[in-house]
């Protein structure tokens, strides 16, 4: 188990989630709603995707240069609303960092094994229900 040192910060943190969190897979729903497929491309979820990509390094950006603000922004914008509203900018992040901090064959790899084990296992999990 953790230890929880402050829990009146530790419940703020969560309550900062939950409403992100909200928000995020409220507006993804919406996007779904809102922007069709092209052709069959999945142009919605190829907006969300960009969009969050673009969103998390901004609030990451913020996060960095106006310290206080941290607790909010990555809270309730990071981990709750762009966790909630897609992953892939999680994943976008990780990747310029290995790529800033010269990890080539890293990102690389990361890039490539998030791509294709994350199809494999999508399309497992599809054919194991059907």
């Amino acid at each position: 188990m953790f230890k929880i040192e402050n829990k009146e910060v530790y419940m703020l943190e969560c309550a900062l989630v939950m409403v992100g969190g909200a928000l995020g897979a409220l507006i993804r729903y919406f996007a779904t709603k809102l922007i069709v497929p092209i052709n069959g491309f999945p142009l919605s979820t190829f907006m969300v995707n960009l969009v969050g990509s673009f969103l998390i390094g901004i609030f990451t950006a913020v996060i960095v240069k106006y310290s206080d603000f941290s607790l909010v922004v990555k809270h309730l914008l990071i981990v709750g609303f762009l966790g909630s509203l897609t992953t892939f900018s999680t994943f976008s992040l990780d990747l310029v960092k290995l790529f800033e901090n010269g990890d080539f064959v890293t990102a690389l790899m990361y890039l490539s094994l998030s791509i294709v084990i994350g199809f494999c296992f999508a399309f497992l999990g599809l054919k194991i229900i059907n």
